[in-house]
């Protein structure tokens, strides 16, 4: 349960943080920490990272690597690695990889899964939890279907079956009773909103 809580509290920082990829040549710029976040007893907040582009979902390795997806590439890349090697609760390691945006992360079996707004990628993991080769993805689902604007990311997740579930959004929140075809039926359910 404890590294659950500490999963939940570093995805509610990451909501309030915007991260950086300032590590080893440029200044570290650390935001003010907002002291409206109230918390529980006995729990902390504080900057693991800052100004590193727009993240959307993240996941910590076994290894305590955190991959951040990002939203718009930073450096040409859309996959952020952030590594506190000495264990003192602040990245002092960055790597970023992968030339696509998007949403979609995770890690299972061995492998880290990314997707862009069209496509799904995997990329082997070492026995250090590293990334083998962060220039060689495997594209195991392409031509999904984007329609530009609103909710075209493809959000990510894996059971223990071996099936990986991708969330298709649809290009709106409610299709109601007044703007309905004849037929009853939301014309968006053929490409949209579903898995």
């Amino acid at each position: 349960m404890k590294t659950g809580w500490k999963l939940l509290l570093l995805v509610a920082v990451a909501g309030i943080v915007s991260f950086s990829n300032s590590f080893k040549k440029e200044a570290i710029l650390l935001p003010e920490i907002d002291e409206s976040i109230k918390l529980p007893a006995g729990f902390s907040a504080s900057v693991f990272a800052s100004n590193t582009g727009r993240a959307r979902h993240l996941v910590v390795n076994t290894n305590g690597d955190v991959f951040v997806k990002l939203e718009r590439l930073k450096k040409g890349k859309g996959i952020l690695r952030l590594r506190d090697a000495n264990k003192d609760g602040i990245a002092e390691d960055s790597l970023f990889f992968g030339n696509y945006p998007g949403t979609g992360i995770t890690i299972k079996n061995g492998y880290l899964y990314a997707s862009s707004d069209e496509d799904v990628y995997r990329y082997k993991l070492n026995a250090k939890g590293d990334v083998a080769d962060t220039a060689a993805p495997e594209k195991i689902i392409t031509g999904l279907f984007r329609k530009g604007g609103h909710h075209s990311s493809k959000s990510l997740a894996l059971d223990n079956a071996g099936n990986i579930y991708v969330n298709i959004g649809a290009p709106s929140n409610i299709f109601n009773d007044v703007i309905l075809p004849a037929n009853n039926q939301c014309p968006l359910l053929e490409k949209f909103g579903g898995i």
